[in-house]
């Protein structure tokens, strides 16, 4: 759904030789993936995203242009799984991850699914 979208070269480029291959995958992907009975969207702010980031060490978030790659990988990725959703009729949850206790975000979560039922 977004592997040619802007800003997405430094996943794969389109001239990459690799991108004819991943578009097959992503059609194999379409017919083998078994039917979700929901997909949760996980949406994560930038800051918190950082947070996370720096408690896993990694680096690349301190490259320039990370903010402004951030908010478009963020768009794309929302997008695409919209549309998949919206495409084989999923029932979608939108959850918003903060950073801190796993234990709380995890109960907010179930809570979330178990209302949604």
């Amino acid at each position: 759904y977004y592997i040619d979208k802007p800003g997405m070269a430094w996943l794969v480029g389109n001239n990459d030789p690799y991108v004819a291959v991943l578009k097959q995958l992503f059609e194999l992907d379409q017919q083998m993936f078994p039917d979700a009975d929901v997909v949760v969207l996980f949406d994560v702010s930038l800051d918190d995203w950082k947070l996370y980031l720096k408690s896993r060490g990694r680096k690349w978030d301190n490259n320039p242009g990370f903010d402004e790659s951030f908010l478009l990988l963020k768009k794309h990725v929302d997008d695409a799984t919209l549309a998949h959703c919206q495409k084989y009729n999923i029932p979608i949850i939108h959850f918003k991850n903060e950073y801190g206790d796993i234990d709380v975000q995890v109960d907010k979560l179930i809570k979330l699914l178990l209302h949604s039922i």
